[in-house]
């Protein structure tokens, strides 16, 4: 069964030579709202009818900084952390990035893969083997040529 609001509806006069009773009809236009309006006015009460209830749990509060205390004056301190912390892994992955190229140009140029990381260095493609943050080190597979970082 379809609900009709009452506003909607109106009862037909009784018309000349019909002798008809009054039934519902629906209104094309009541108080300039057309009926091409309708699915917008009906869009609009549910999402406001969805609105009202209980309110969302919060969030917990995240942190890109673990040693965050979240107070309005450690904020400097955090963000220089943070600061310090993208510099560390920006630099990581540029020397990651320059030793991986200086593998794939030791192996078009020699047609192999070299025996070390060392061996990038004394044939020329590195000048030194770039010096990681504290705690991590350069892993080097020569089956595969794989160059990663990992842990100490």
């Amino acid at each position: 069964m379809l609900l009709i609001p009452a506003f909607f509806i109106q009862k037909s006069g009784h018309r000349a030579g019909g002798g008809g009773v009054a039934r519902p009809r629906l209104i094309r236009e009541t108080a300039g709202m057309n009926m091409g309006n309708l699915p917008v006015v009906v869009l609009t009460l549910l999402l406001a009818a969805a609105g009202c209830g209980k309110p969302p749990e919060p969030l917990p509060a995240r942190s890109t900084n673990a040693a965050s205390s979240g107070s309005a004056l450690s904020a400097p301190v955090d963000y220089l952390g943070a600061v310090n912390d993208a510099r560390k892994r920006s630099v990581a992955t540029l020397d990651l990035a320059s030793v991986r190229q200086a593998v794939q140009l030791f192996q078009a140029t020699e047609e192999r893969l070299p025996a070390s990381l060392n061996e990038l260095v004394t044939s020329g493609y590195l000048a030194k083997l770039p010096a990681l943050p504290a705690g991590q080190q350069l892993a080097y597979d020569p089956q595969t040529g794989a160059v990663r970082v990992a842990a100490k």
